[in-house]
Order: C-alpha cells, then sequence, then structure tokens
C-alpha cells in the first residue's frame, strides 16, 4: 500500500499527517497524529482525473493531501506520488503538485454509462437466446470504452466516437464469433 508522512509545524504545535491509498480497494487514508481523519474511496475521481485531492482541515487551517498516479504508459500505473499543501503553500519535503482543476463536463462518464447500458442490454438479449459465451465475449467492449475513456485525454465528442465504433465493432465480432460456434 503507497503511503507517505509529513511532520508539519502549525501555531498549535506539530502534527503528523499520514496518507495511505489502496490500490486494490481504491481505499485512501489520512491520519492526524495517529488519528484516523479522513477515509474514502475516490475510485472514479483516481479513474476520470488521474488523481485525487483530500481536504482536511487542521487547527483552522486548509490542509491539502494530493495523490497522482504515477501513470508510465496510457493504461499502467506504476506507483503515486503523494503531495501536501497548507493554506496553499506546499508543505516542507513536498515536492510541488498543482491541484486538480474539476471539469464541469460529465461527457465521459455518460459515455461510459451509454456503453455499460448497452452492453448489458446486449448481454442479456443474447443470453435469452442461449448464447451464454457470445454474451461474455461482448462485454470486452464496455470494458474498452472504459479504458479509453479513463487513460485517454481526448476531447468528449472523439471519445464518443471511438465508443460507438468499438461497440459496433463488438457487435460484428459477437455476430461472427455467433456464426463460428454455430457451424
Amino acid at each position: 500500500m503507497p503511503e507517505a508522512s509529513w511532520s508539519v509545524e502549525l501555531p498549535s504545535g506539530t502534527h503528523r499527517i499520514d496518507v495511505a491509498y489502496g490500490y486494490w480497494f481504491a481505499r485512501a487514508t489520512v491520519k492526524v497524529d495517529g488519528r484516523p481523519t479522513l477515509a474514502s474511496r475516490p475510485l472514479l475521481q483516481m479513474a476520470y482525473d488521474r488523481g485525487v485531492d483530500l481536504p482536511i482541515a487542521i487547527d483552522g487551517h486548509h490542509v491539502l493531501v494530493m495523490i497522482r498516479p504515477n501513470i508510465v504508459s496510457s493504461m499502467l500505473v506504476s506507483g503515486y506520488h503523494f503531495g501536501l499543501s497548507i493554506d496553499g503553500i506546499a508543505a516542507p519535503g513536498t515536492a510541488p503538485i498543482l491541484p486538480i482543476a474539476r471539469s464541469r463536463s460529465l461527457g465521459p462518464r455518460v459515455i461510459e454509462g451509454l456503453a455499460w447500458a448497452t452492453g448489458g442490454g446486449a448481454v442479456i438479449g443474447l443470453s435469452q437466446h442461449g448464447s451464454n459465451p457470445i454474451a461474455v465475449a461482448y462485454l470486452v467492449a464496455p470494458a474498452a470504452c472504459s479504458l479509453l475513456i479513463r487513460r485517454s485525454a481526448l476531447p468528449p465528442r472523439w471519445l464518443a466516437t471511438a465508443c460507438v465504433a468499438i461497440l459496433v465493432a463488438g457487435l460484428f465480432g459477437t455476430a461472427l464469433l455467433g456464426t463460428v460456434l454455430q457451424r
């Protein structure tokens, strides 16, 4: 489990801040002076924004714990960078990490939801006709759309076009697989 610790000096005294992020369960935990202060599951934030900011308050000071994945390739994460800022200033011993600018666009999330909805509908339809292996094979298309959306910086229109192409190719691929398996 990736983790980091800081010792920060505030007017009220020295405080120890510990952060841990569990990749497999997407659980982030922040402790201040050994006491759990924040526990969250920023799964979607990590997937879409490629990082998460966890705000906490210590003695009236705005503290921001930042977690950023170290993306090696388009789909491979090899560790995490942690940062800490107090009232907008990087804490001593912290490399500067910019806070995430949140997008107001729901486009990628809507596109991914539609991809999984069409995938679920196709799986249900194929399963009712006794084509369970083909139904399971079709789930590759929405999964490919999810990976593309979560690991790409393309504009929403391009993502929508690419996902439609992937879903149509998935339908043709499963139809071809169905004819091959029926022979």
